[in-house]
């Protein structure tokens, strides 16, 4: 999916554009062909949970209203996010 280099250059713009919104900062977003990988720091005013539900919330609204057919699975570790996204439409 994250192939398409569509795809991740407005991955990367709406990332940037929460960068200024939440006070937050991606430190790297490595993409594989159906992931994503995140390094975020944020002050501490945003709980970790707070962090995963506004990435997932504004992402997967960017993304589906540009594509129409992503859906994204969240889960986390320490520092990092990672977060998962699945085409779901069929070939």
């Amino acid at each position: 999916m994250f192939v398409n280099n569509d795809y991740c250059e407005t991955f990367k713009y709406t990332c940037k554009q929460m960068e200024e919104r939440y006070s937050m900062k991606f430190e790297t977003i490595g993409f594989d062909e159906d992931h994503v990988h995140f390094m975020l720091k944020s002050l501490a005013k945003y709980s970790p949970s707070q962090l995963f539900r506004i990435v997932k919330s504004v992402t997967a609204l960017r993304m589906f209203k540009t594509y129409h057919f992503f859906f994204f699975s969240f889960s986390f570790s320490s520092l990092s996010l990672k977060c998962l996204a699945k085409n779901l439409m069929t070939s």
